[in-house]
């Protein structure tokens, strides 16, 4: 009889005895006899789960604590209760559900967070460190409101350090120690000039320190992947045969199973893809065998699918693509059968790039696949930034593509693209978009919509441009008309270049030395996107242009295209959205603008004064029914309290501030503070609920992209979307202060005297800029962008 039977008839059994206890006659269940009877069944049942946590099995292991917890909770046995939530905390993550695991290993925290040094407390503040580390919660955050420190990572984890060092607990060291260089590799990772330096010194000191030949392995591995980066060069048959000897005389366990794993998944990464050495490959597959087979051994299900997996990789790199298929397709039965989501779609989507290279003219098997995988993708939406802890989860890397290659499927034949293909791929496009502010927020279910454009605005069209790896496609949405295609040949790094040139001249105020060369480059963007489908869209009399872009192009204004004779904002209203489903409806006709006005014309912080910022707001107040914050007004704890109680439709703020692809570095600057992204989310979000009304319009007049931050309009996107405001009108670059007061007196006198919409009052407010004989340029008028509802 196979393990799993015999702990099912042992728990079956034992319920059975505890339940008469229980429910027929509670009154013995005080007895101390009961009692140890009950106690004896709750530390069964904890072995019991352990062991199918060890064998890869989560879910099983979670329904077992849970019945622990219930017999502890009994016999209101505090440690057994702490005890058995930090446990269901780590079947969780085994699971992929994170913020499960977080908010249960919290309570736990608190629980602990008086107590005196011991295992269960320092299980718990790992635990409780290594959920934050895996959803980049990395280091402390402080709420400036409320003066509250969440803890991240690297402290939670450093606490943790100093009670097994009361405790005098080597292995827990040395394990802590691990997970604290993983959070220092990862902090380093996530800046642009990345310097492993003090990752490695740490892995070195467990190397050196360490007699268990695990951790060693582990150290070894992390090392060779830090230190690979910086020399190709390095013999990794040597490498390999000398880990190789610690992994070897370690007894079959999961944590050995995923060190082999591991160690072949570094090494296929960073040596196979040249296919030059091919005794490296024949050891990288061996160390997969073993895995398989010590995975095989303990029942660990699991660590079996991810192990032929990777194997599998192995062959479809080496274009072995029979065997390949038969062990990912035996992967995938396991995955599936667990259930593993988050393992089930790389398998489906591994399993596609097999059929697509298998069958290169019949592309519908390999879109199956990927179909399947973006089904699995679709499930994990609350954890999908961290749904795999032991092989680093990496959204770019190993979410982004997978929508990408289907996309590119579904248009791979241009004389043979289907409405629905068409369909399919621009619904695709919009799905990575919601997912990408997901992982961004690391949060899952943004609010949506499913108000088609005809709906919404039938003098709109809407524009598709996605960056293949060697074309740019681009899906044209014109009301009462199918979906039109076409796309360029372009290699992507060549396009991303143009792309860089463009957004480095046009954020500097000396454009008219390099107007020339900027024009030139600005066309070949405007020939691959608009070139082909402006006969279609100057038919259809449509007088705006909704883009949901794409990569680099998410850097740029849309309005700075250039046509050979005008720019794209001399002909056009232009508005932006990470996709149709993320626009809010429109406001009812004859709206009643009420607004908040709040900035800064002083210097504060370091950051230069913005002397036009009181003119600006004097204007607007002219114009609009306001209540104004300025200056020493527009502190911390009044904008707060502000922002949170009013009810107007218009919030316009002029302080400097800052969008970053990291939440936590996007903010905008009051007088004595900075209110971060998430702040500035709750109090709107907090604000709707009280009011019952959305903001429908939100301005930031002097905020920027973060400087050599690539992603930073994620900040801009996602500051619009989580807000839940109607539509965002910000900057994506430093601006000129007697520009922007011009370019905004305007646009409110288009918005309400003449009663324009959004984007028709954006438009005439830059070309206003853009005839000015000082500011013609578009570094003064290009920078404002509009996004969300844009009527």
């Amino acid at each position: 009889m196979k393990r799993s039977k015999i702990y099912l008839t042992t728990i079956l059994f034992s319920i059975c005895n505890i339940l008469p206890i229980i429910v027929i006659n509670p009154a013995r269940s005080n007895t101390a006899a009961n009692n140890a009877a009950l106690l004896r069944t709750a530390q069964t049942l904890n072995q019991q789960g352990a062991d199918y946590l060890a064998t890869g099995k989560p879910k099983l292991a979670l329904d077992i604590w849970q019945r622990a917890n219930q017999i502890y909770t009994l016999l209101q046995d505090q440690e057994g209760i702490v005890g058995t939530e930090i446990n269901q905390a780590q079947a969780f993550q085994s699971l992929g559900f994170y913020r499960q695991s977080l908010s249960l290993l919290q309570t736990v925290q608190t629980k602990l967070q008086k107590e005196p040094s011991s295992p269960v407390k320092m299980k718990g503040l790992l635990s409780l460190g290594n959920t934050l580390k895996s959803l980049r919660v990395l280091n402390n955050r402080v709420d400036s409101s409320t003066k509250k420190v969440d803890i991240g990572a690297k402290d939670t984890l450093m606490a943790a350090l100093q009670v097994a060092i009361d405790l005098q607990d080597k292995i827990a060291i040395n394990q802590i120690k691990m997970s604290l260089a993983n959070t220092t590799e990862i902090i380093n990772n996530q800046t642009e000039d990345s310097n492993p330096a003090t990752a490695i010194q740490q892995y070195e000191e467990i190397k050196n320190t360490t007699s268990s030949p695990l951790f060693k392995a582990q150290a070894d591995i992390n090392l060779y992947r830090l230190q690979s980066r910086q020399n190709t060069q390095l013999n990794a048959l040597q490498f390999l045969a000398s880990i190789k000897k610690d992994l070897d005389i370690i007894p079959p366990s999961r944590s050995t199973i995923y060190a082999y794993i591991n160690l072949a998944k570094t090494i296929q990464k960073n040596q196979l893809d040249s296919f030059k050495d091919q005794e490296l490959v024949n050891q990288v597959g061996q160390l997969l065998t073993t895995a398989i087979t010590q995975s095989r051994n303990i029942q660990d299900s699991r660590g079996e699918a991810q192990a032929l997996g990777a194997l599998a990789e192995i062959y479809r790199i080496n274009g072995q693509h029979k065997y390949a298929q038969t062990l990912t397709e035996q992967a995938l039965i396991i995955a599936e059968s667990l259930p593993a989501p988050d393992l089930a779609y790389r398998l489906q989507w591994q399993r596609g790039k097999i059929m697509a290279a298998v069958n290169s003219k019949d592309t519908t098997p390999a879109i199956n696949a990927y179909r399947q995988a973006v089904g699995h993708l679709k499930s994990l939406r609350n954890d999908l930034n961290a749904s795999d802890a032991e092989l680093q989860f990496s959204f770019r890397d190993s979410v982004e593509p997978v929508y990408r290659e289907l996309v590119g499927l579904l248009l791979k034949d241009e004389s043979k693209i289907s409405t629905e293909n068409l369909n399919a791929a621009r619904d695709l496009m919009e799905s990575l978009q919601v997912a990408e502010l997901e992982n961004y927020f690391r949060q899952g279910c943004l609010e949506t919509y499913t108000v088609q454009l005809d709906k919404i605005d039938r003098s709109a069209t809407v524009i598709y441009p996605i960056v293949l790896p060697d074309r740019i496609a681009v899906i044209t949405s014109i009301p009462n008309q199918k979906l039109t295609y076409h796309s360029r040949p372009i290699a992507e790094d060549n396009f991303n270049r143009i792309i860089e040139n463009i957004q480095t001249i046009i954020t500097k105020p000396e454009f008219v030395r390099q107007e020339s060369s900027f024009k030139s480059e600005s066309k070949q963007v405007y020939d691959l996107l608009m070139a082909p489908v402006m006969a279609k869209i100057q038919k259809s009399n449509n007088k705006t242009l909704v883009f949901v872009l794409d990569g680099a192009l998410r850097n740029i204004p849309m309005s700075v295209l250039y046509d050979g004779n005008k720019y794209l904002i001399e002909n056009y209203n232009i508005a932006l959205t990470p996709g149709l489903q993320l626009v809010p409806p429109p406001e009812t006709a004859n709206r009643q603008y009420k607004a908040l006005l709040g900035g800064i014309s002083e210097g504060r912080q370091g950051y230069p004064a913005l002397p036009e910022v009181q003119k600006e707001l004097d204007y607007i107040s002219k114009l609009i029914p306001s209540q104004k914050l300025l200056n020493n007004e527009f502190s911390q704890n009044k904008a707060s309290s502000n922002l949170a109680a009013d009810s107007s439709s218009i919030v316009h703020l002029a302080t400097h501030g800052e969008f970053s692809s990291d939440p936590a570095k996007t903010f905008l600057l009051t007088w004595d503070n900075q209110l971060n992204l998430n702040q500035l989310n709750n109090l709107l979000q907090n604000r709707n609920l009280q009011s019952g009304k959305a903001i429908d319009l939100l301005v930031l007049s002097a905020c920027q992209t973060a400087t050599g931050d690539k992603h930073a309009t994620l900040g801009l996107a996602g500051m619009a979307v989580s807000a839940r405001t109607k539509s965002t009108i910000a900057s994506l670059w430093s601006v000129n202060d007697q520009s922007t007061r011009l370019l905004m007196n305007n646009f409110y006198e288009n918005l309400t005297i003449k009663k324009l919409g959004k984007a028709e009052s954006l438009k005439l407010a830059q070309q206003s800029l853009l005839r000015h004989p000082d500011y013609r340029s578009p570094f003064y008028w290009a920078p404002f962008v509009l996004v969300g509802n844009w009527q």
